[in-house]
């Protein structure tokens, strides 16, 4: 059997193509960390504090240091950003990120291709193998997670201190997440594969 168009040169000789898909519209407010929406309310309120008292200690000092007063307002635009992002702003970077995501299952590779703005296109593949830890996520939509990437971060009690966390990767929010969780299984177990139909 050959493999679909413009998979000629991604799947290794004799391997199979067996499901494709994409994930679900719509928000998903999900924060990657549980003190991630915390923080974010703290960098939120602290750059709207710092841009305000910027503001008011440069508010009459027109060309003082030669006009470098009236960059510090600034600054606080950074960690608005970033408190914005983390308090919610991710919902919305993820829409974007699944709406430009495609999912394709072989039966020896799980493959996730994404098409982001800067990014680009990109196209990464995982082994499935005994090897793989597989986990599934029954919501409605619901997930496959087949990889896990460690994330590290400093303590913020200590900041000598640091600590990690794994971070899942798969097929998010699909409308067949048990079926594709079920082919999964059997290809890393080596019962064979269930064909797509």
């Amino acid at each position: 059997m050959s493999p679909p168009p413009g998979w000629e040169d991604i799947l290794d000789p004799g391997e199979t193509l067996l499901w494709q898909g994409q994930p679900e519209s719509g928000p998903a407010f999900r924060p990657k960390h549980p003190m991630q929406l915390v923080m974010g309310g703290f960098f939120t309120v602290f750059s709207i504090v710092w841009i305000r008292m910027a503001l008011w200690m440069s508010d009459g000092m027109d060309g003082a240091f030669g006009g470098l007063i009236d960059i510090f307002p600034v600054f606080g635009l950074l960690f608005l950003g970033v408190g914005l992002y983390m308090a919610g702003g991710f919902v919305l970077w993820d829409m974007l990120r699944l709406s430009r995501t495609t999912y394709s299952l072989s039966d020896r590779r799980a493959f996730i291709a994404t098409d982001l703005p800067v990014q680009g296109r990109r196209l990464r593949s995982w082994p499935l193998d005994e090897d793989t830890r597989l986990m599934l996520d029954d919501r409605t939509p619901g997930s496959v997670w087949f990889a896990w990437k460690t994330v590290a971060y400093r303590n913020r009690s200590s900041l000598d201190s640091v600590q990690t966390h794994d971070v899942p990767i798969g097929f998010e929010r699909i409308r067949e997440a048990r079926r594709v969780y079920r082919m999964m299984r059997d290809i890393t177990r080596g019962d064979g594969t269930e064909l797509p139909g």
